[in-house]
């Protein structure tokens, strides 16, 4: 039996049980039952879509309806009651039970959220029986809850909606009946703030940034989750990012108690304090003082400018006092030296205060920590300080291929530990026999395995990743994690398989991925590591803008907060870093602009673009060289006072730069040979078919004093592992793609003490170098902000996804087509819904008007109406059309005005062009003005929200209806989806018999979605015209598009109609114009229910 047949029958058997109970008593009553059946079972048109706040609406209207006169109202009101109360019960009933039926097998998550579902449906029942007798409030706040509920009622609330360290009041918003749904948050727009509530407001603002502000409004109700990044991005447009990690308790003693009932933001708080004492720690008494020295120092530290009435403050502060008193108390575990010498023989305590740190985050077990700490820092040691610390048995320790951990491993061990301690080690690598692998396994205490070895067969065919996964690891260490950042990596599938096989590791073991660059590239990388925090919830993502719309930016951001261990503040190495800048010669600018031109794919166009700007004598027999003459000039400058000079390249394949035969160097010789005529330079090449042993020799060349020496290298071939320090000055020939691979080669010439240091990176103006330096600095602004506590938000995941472009159009200057352009912004924007959509324009409004404007310019200019014009022009031909007023929804730049005055512009036509953005109708209103400044056509732009214009048009009505592509940006929900809005509101507004014209791109929807859409338009009554509605090809270059043409032809309400216009249901079988629901599947698509350029 559907669901729908058994609700209805369980509704019958409640009305036949008060019929059979009072219809002795009272004849009228069982009429009064009986009608009040018919009423409600109109009312649910499809019981499959019901969510719980459906089911308290429905209850409601069953105790709004009317009771008959000349009875006795007691009586009656007890069995509307009744009735409601015991379809809430069914209705609820079966939500949850829909809900569980569509749960996989082992998703607990799930699981969980359904039963709290359960439990917090329970309390909103409380709310709403206790509306039904006592006035709604005219805010219903979390505060007025604890108050007139009582505080066992909010608590128990509360520990429900609680989500990774944030209240999420919306949950309980979306529970309620829309008859009280509306009162529930306030928009702080429409509210009069006090002047205390300002002032608290920008405190908070000020002191933890912007993202703090709009969480603190969602703990407090005062907003609604879902408006968290649209408030957040309002207030950054005035107060800018959070840039600065630097929080102290001078900063915390401003900040209200009601932050610190938030547990996210106290969190945040207590995390941003602890590292501002660790700084303060280190700078007074660096990493390796006595723990005395920390202690007195850190008391002092906390009490500044803190006020001992501030409760909440000081219960933080007291914690915080607990956190470090437990790292104080750590001691170097006893089978580890307390002391290790470096290299150049300096003894320092072991562990040191980061170390120390990182082991007591480490303790519990199930513990699963990214330790970022900055190179040079003891992340390895650090690794055996919490082997040794938590007792852990056998220890797997992976690392890069080729990694210089692997030379030294030996030498490690005995660095770390005591004479006579030391574990029993093994390397798996390369020349290994396989047949020793499990011997190997399980007789050693610490295995260290390259990532490149996890994927080799052994003798039985199994992979060695298979044979770790049968042995008994209690701590794992990913070293230079970020070499399994790829999503789709074979290094990252290995280590999660790893972590998720080894029996016991999860849930009782540790697992330790250590970086000092976490997100090498940009924010997404570090996903592949939350998989391994929480494979529950982040088991299948992939991408950042996946993450933000599944799991919301602030679950992300508390998430990474227990993950990370980040002590150290932001690093700004442009101190050592400049641009400089310079214009092509004449001919390769036109060596470049040919390129550029070019016909090939984007990236294709993108790699050569970089290359004819190195190498312009690739793409043309007369050039100048400039670039590499800028460089050699500035070569020549630093060698006049530098014995060696690194120039890195970072474009090139391996193997093209080495050898005098290859076209780049060999010209890039020549100019040094030009430059220093017989004068001793010694060019050295580092690339990618360079020998690893070879590659530390020519290093070691670089550093012996005999003549001036350019060491040449590709940037890839001189990171982990090398040392560069005695290397003052260095160029770059093209900016990065990524920061961090640019301050990586900072780093390496900033060791050992050696701070002189300068890297110049080239930049010729008006080149695609440009492009890629902003894409670099953007993406790096985005890491920095992920990492230190902030958020990223969808908006950031679309300029990320596509303003800087996968695909590169945005390093290309931009090099598609405005219409091209458009058409991607639009496919972005597809089924995103109305807030996101106004949250898109808050940010691109002016942007994204412009774009339209020209692409209605070209329309215009080649006099192409749309299809809507010919459908319009075609009824008035047939005399089924005398209409005056027309209203144009999402008309954008006030297209059919335009494409209507373009027909006639002295017709006597009134149009209201509605659309969410004021500057597309400014826009279109100025053009209308421009093009037809005498026209009789009267246009009227109305800036509001399509799926609810009742106040701006509250008693318009019309007689024809144009919504161009709208319906495809708008949201579908499974209540009252914006779709159906936007029909509701067009009938609305629109006349008995007139006419509503909708277009669709066909990429919106299959053919059979399509036509269950065209089925459903009875529902609001819309009838199709079956010769107007189709399949449009309209013009040459314009692609194929859905068209319905449809007559108003009824005005009956429909509050409760559950139609599903989702364009995605294909369920049922449906017969539309002649044609079969499965002959509309078999035909993929590619039938036209009519050719519509046949109007013409």
């Amino acid at each position: 039996m559907s669901p729908k047949m058994e609700l209805d029958n369980a509704f019958d058997e409640i009305i036949e049980e008060e019929v059979l109970r009072h219809s002795v008593e009272a004849p009228s009553m069982s009429a009064w039952l009986n009608s009040l059946t018919r009423e409600m079972k109109g009312a649910l048109t499809d019981w499959s879509f019901l969510t719980i706040s459906d089911v308290f609406t429905l209850g409601l209207d069953v105790r709004s309806v009317p009771l008959p006169e000349g009875l006795p109202e007691g009586p009656l009101e007890a069995i509307r009651c009744r009735i409601s109360r015991r379809m809430i019960s069914l209705g609820i009933e079966h939500v949850i039970q829909r809900e569980r039926a569509a749960v996989g097998l082992g998703e607990i998550t799930d699981v969980v959220r359904i039963n709290k579902l359960k439990l917090l449906t329970t309390l909103v029942q409380e709310l709403v029986d206790y509306f039904t007798t006592q006035p709604c409030p005219e805010r219903l706040t979390p505060h007025w809850i604890r108050v007139h509920m009582g505080i066992p009622f909010y608590s128990q609330m509360m520990s429900i909606i609680e989500n990774n360290g944030f209240y999420d009041w919306g949950v309980v918003r979306n529970l309620l009946p829309v008859q009280l749904r509306e009162i529930f948050f306030y928009k702080l727009k429409e509210e009069a703030v006090t002047t205390e509530e300002l002032e608290e407001y920008r405190g908070i603002a000020e002191k933890l940034g912007p993202e703090a502000l709009s969480e603190f409004l969602v703990a407090s109700g005062k907003i609604n989750k879902n408006d968290f990044q649209r408030t957040t991005d309002l207030i950054a447009q005035y107060l800018g990012e959070v840039e600065s990690d630097h929080f102290t308790p001078q900063k915390l003693s401003l900040l209200p108690d009601a932050v610190f009932e938030a547990p996210g933001l106290r969190n945040l708080i207590f995390i941003k304090l602890r590292n501002w004492c660790y700084g303060q720690l280190i700078v007074a008494h660096g990493e390796n003082a006595a723990i005395s020295d920390y202690k007195n120092s850190l008391e002092n530290l906390l009490n500044q400018g803190m006020d001992p009435t501030r409760l909440k403050q000081q219960e933080l502060v007291e914690d915080l006092k607990t956190y470090w008193k437990e790292i104080f108390e750590v001691e170097a575990p006893e089978r580890l030296n307390d002391h290790v010498v470096n290299k150049e023989g300096v003894s320092s305590r072991f562990p040191s205060l980061r170390q120390r740190v990182a082991m007591v985050e480490m303790k519990n077990p199930g513990s699963k920590k990214f330790i970022a700490f900055t190179m040079g820092s003891g992340k390895t040691g650090t690794a055996f300080l919490a082997k040794e610390h938590v007792g852990a048995k056998k220890m797997l320790y992976l690392c890069p291929p080729r990694d210089l951990l692997l030379r030294e491993l030996h030498g490690r061990i005995k660095k770390y530990y005591k004479s006579g301690n030391e574990p029993s080690s093994a390397v798996i690598a390369s020349g290994v026999d396989k047949e020793n692998w499990a011997d190997i396994l399980n007789n050693n205490e610490v295995v260290f395995v390259p990532y490149s070895m996890l994927s080799s067969q052994g003798k039985d065919g199994r992979t060695l990743a298979e044979t770790i996964k049968e042995t008994p690891f209690d701590f794992v260490v990913a070293d230079e994690a970020h070499w399994a950042k790829n999503p789709d990596g074979v290094y990252t599938d290995n280590l999660f398989d790893i972590v998720n096989g080894i029996p016991d590791l999860y849930e009782k073991g540790r697992v330790m991925l250590l970086s000092g660059t976490p997100a090498p590239n940009e924010p997404e990388d570090i996903l592949s590591h939350l998989k391994i925090f929480d494979r529950t919830l982040y088991g299948d993502l992939k991408v950042m803008r996946g993450t933000s719309l599944k799991c919301d930016p602030l679950v992300l951001r508390n998430t990474l907060l227990n993950f990370l261990l980040v002590l150290d503040e932001y690093e700004d190495l442009d101190a050592f870093c400049r641009t400089h800048s310079f214009d092509l010669g004449p001919k390769d600018r036109a060596a470049y602009a040919g390129v550029f031109d070019q016909t090939d794919s984007i990236p294709q166009r993108m790699h050569a673009l970089e290359l004819c700007l190195n190498s312009p004598g690739l793409f043309a027999e007369e050039v100048e060289d400039t670039l590499l003459r800028e460089a050699v000039g500035i070569i020549a400058e630093w060698l006049e006072k530098n014995d060696v000079v690194l120039v890195i390249e970072n474009i090139h394949a391996e193997g093209v730069t080495r050898g005098d035969d290859k076209p780049f160097i060999q010209r890039f010789k020549a100019l040094l040979r030009e430059q220093f005529h017989q004068e001793a330079v010694t060019v050295e090449v580092i690339d990618g078919d360079t020998p690893k042993k070879e590659r530390e020799r020519i290093i070691q060349r670089s550093k012996n004093k005999l003549g001036k020496k350019i060491l040449f290298a590709m940037s890839t071939t001189i990171r982990e592992g090398i040392d560069l320090s005695h290397i003052h000055k260095g160029l770059m020939l093209e900016p990065s793609y990524t920061i961090p691979d640019r301050n990586q080669m900072i780093r390496r010439c900033l060791r050992e003490g050696n701070t002189d240091f300068e890297l110049v990176v080239l930049l010729p103006n008006d080149t695609i170098s440009q492009g890629i330096g902003r894409h670099a600095d953007y993406k790096y602004r985005l890491v920095h902000r992920l990492m230190h506590g902030g958020t990223i938000r969808e908006a950031d995941s679309y300029i990320l996804d596509s303003l800087l472009g996968k695909n590169g159009n945005y390093l290309l200057n931009q090099a598609l087509t405005d219409q091209e352009k458009l058409g991607r912004c639009h496919t972005r924007l597809h089924g995103v819904g109305t807030d996101v959509f106004q949250n898109f324009l808050e940010r691109y409004g002016e942007i994204y008007a412009q774009s339209c404007l020209k692409e209605l310019q070209s329309e215009l200019e080649a006099s192409k109406p749309g299809i809507e014009i010919e459908i319009l022009r075609h009824l008035e031909r047939e005399g089924r059309l005398t209409a005056r007023d027309y209203a144009d929804i999402g008309s954008g730049p006030c297209r059919l005005a335009n494409q209507l005055a373009g027909v006639n512009a002295m017709s006597d036509i009134s149009i209201k062009s509605i659309d969410l953005s004021g500057s597309l109708l400014a826009g279109g209103e100025a053009l209308l003005d421009n093009r037809f400044p005498l026209r009789l056509l009267e246009n009227e732009c109305i800036s509001c929200n399509s799926t609810d214009m009742s106040l701006a048009v509250a008693s318009y009505s019309c007689d024809v209806v144009v919504a161009s592509n709208l319906m495809q940006f708008l949201r579908h929900t499974s209540y009252r989806s914006e779709r159906e809005k936007l029909l509701s509101e067009c009938g609305r507004i629109l006349n008995r018999k007139g006419v509503l014209i909708l277009t669709l791109d066909m990429n919106a929807a299959s053919l059979p979605e399509f036509l269950h859409f065209v089925d459903s338009l009875s529902v609001f009554g819309f009838k199709a015209d079956p010769l107007l509605t189709g399949i449009s090809r309209h013009g040459e270059s314009v692609g194929a598009t859905y068209v319905i043409t449809a007559f108003r032809e009824t005005s009956r309400a429909l509050r409760l109609a559950q139609v599903g216009l989702s364009l995605s249901r294909t369920d049922g079988r449906r017969v539309i114009s002649g044609l079969d629901w499965d002959q509309a599947n078999k035909l993929n698509g590619s039938w036209e229910i009519m050719n519509l350029d046949q109007l013409r």
